[in-house]
């Protein structure tokens, strides 16, 4: 995967974190090439097996959604299978990869702990409603954010898939999360992924500091009078 060099996804991720009141927020949206650059060929090739790599992966399930008489909507018992390629698969992996090199290999990350979301509005839902109750100036980011996703990467035309491993294998759990989301924007004709991770911490808690602290964690480097102002100084008109 080859990393696609964006300003304004790199703008917008540092606008986002900062703390905020009894939060810290760490953002990073970036864009690759489904492009095999380096360890991608051995691990595509250890992945298939000599297999078909357009067979079939089982993700993880969900509940179904059914509306009831008076328009509520509930969860029924039954579960909905998800499933992708083995290819995209291996692209959600090398994503991983790519983007936490070399502190984390996911290989072998089980196909389970990735779940294809309903679509892009669903995601927006999820990330305004998250964002928009945390970060003071949201509300002034957002439309820049969903602009530029939809520049780089043609949101509308995405499939939609997510990392969501349990707390027992999550490399990225810290005591004091929040919340957190790792979202895959996959654009097949562009052969293109946007990842977009967000994390919130309590400023309580003694690990707070741990995501942001290392730059290889999440590839940002703030200064106090950054995080102080919520990383704005990078779009005046956010001041």
């Amino acid at each position: 995967m080859k990393l696609l060099i964006n300003p304004a996804l790199d703008d917008i991720s540092q606008a986002i974190s900062g703390e905020y009141g009894d939060c810290r927020i760490f953002c990073r949206i970036e864009s690759y090439s489904c492009k095999m650059v380096g360890g991608d060929k051995k691990m595509f090739k250890q992945m298939l097996e000599g297999g078909d790599p357009d067979a079939t992966e089982a993700l993880a399930t969900t509940p179904i959604e059914v509306s009831s008489s008076y328009g509520s909507m509930g969860k029924s018992p039954d579960l909905l299978v998800h499933t992708c390629s083995t290819r995209t698969l291996f692209y959600l992996k090398a994503t991983l990869n790519a983007v936490f090199h070399p502190d984390y290999d996911f290989s072998l990350t089980k196909a389970d702990e990735f779940s294809k979301e309903p679509s892009v509005a669903w995601m927006r839902r999820t990330v305004d409603g998250s964002l928009g109750a945390a970060v003071a100036n949201y509300g002034q980011i957002a439309p820049q954010l969903w602009a530029a996703l939809d520049k780089e990467i043609v949101a509308d035309e995405c499939d939609l898939y997510s990392y969501n491993p349990d707390m027992s294998t999550d490399p990225f759990y810290e005591e004091g999360t929040l919340w957190s989301w790792n979202f895959f924007l996959y654009n097949k004709k562009l052969k293109r992924i946007v990842f977009f991770r967000a994390s919130s911490f309590s400023t309580s808690s003694p690990s707070s500091d741990s995501e942001g602290g290392d730059a290889s964690d999440d590839g940002m480097d703030f200064s106090d009078e950054e995080y102080a102002a919520g990383g704005a100084g990078q779009f005046d008109y956010m001041t």
